[in-house]
């Protein structure tokens, strides 16, 4: 007796799903410290940082690979190993002058092959970011200048805890690191805007 075989034809819905999968491990951690002086003032000084120690994607059914390290892997999630923001700050008789510095560490442009190799690089038919271009480590400088008026100040009963401020966003007019894209820049990362001042009031009622 012979056997006969017959395709079988399935559809496969993967709407309940994610599409593209992450696994992603990493350490947030804060420092803050204020400590006040007789005469003059008091002053803060913190750090903010992020840092990404694991992040692998894949696609459902595909093999799962690590972009830790990159943008443009995916058209939603940079893994940019180290972002931190550190400030200064001083106060003194409603006055109050703060510092930051935006910092981003080193990365690499994922869609980007090196200079000896224009393609994307890949090990093991995986795409592998090493062979990538680096784009550059960066620091911005923003400011923050503010006055609080005080029960004793002009208008005080009305306008007491109420601030006027500055505050200055890319301070020095740093350009952002060169990503080879179209745009010359990192949307994750880079904001080609440079300097923005503005001004504003807070009233407290």
């Amino acid at each position: 007796a012979g056997t006969v075989n017959f395709p079988v034809y399935y559809a496969l819905s993967t709407r309940q799903a994610n599409v593209l999968n992450l696994g992603v491990g990493g350490i947030d951690s804060t420092l803050n410290y204020h400590f006040d002086t007789a005469n003059d003032g008091g002053f803060d000084a913190g750090v903010d940082v992020s840092s990404f120690l694991l992040f692998r994607q894949h696609l459902k059914g595909g093999p799962s690979f690590s972009v830790l390290g990159s943008t443009g892997a995916n058209n939603t999630f940079g893994s940019v190993p180290i972002q931190a923001r550190f400030h200064l700050g001083w106060d003194y008789d409603g006055f109050g002058v703060t510092g930051f510095v935006r910092y981003i560490s080193a990365y690499h442009n994922y869609t980007s092959g090196s200079a000896s190799s224009p393609s994307q690089p890949t090990i093991n038919g995986l795409p592998y970011v090493a062979g990538a271009t680096v784009v550059n480590p960066s620091a911005t400088l923003d400011l923050h200048v503010s006055y609080t008026f005080s029960d004793e100040a002009l208008w005080g009963q009305q306008l007491a805890g109420s601030e006027v401020f500055v505050d200055a966003e890319n301070l020095l007019d740093h350009a952002p690191s060169f990503y080879n894209s179209s745009t010359g820049y990192d949307g994750y990362t880079g904001n080609p805007i440079g300097r923005l001042v503005s001004f504003g009031f807070r009233a407290r009622f």
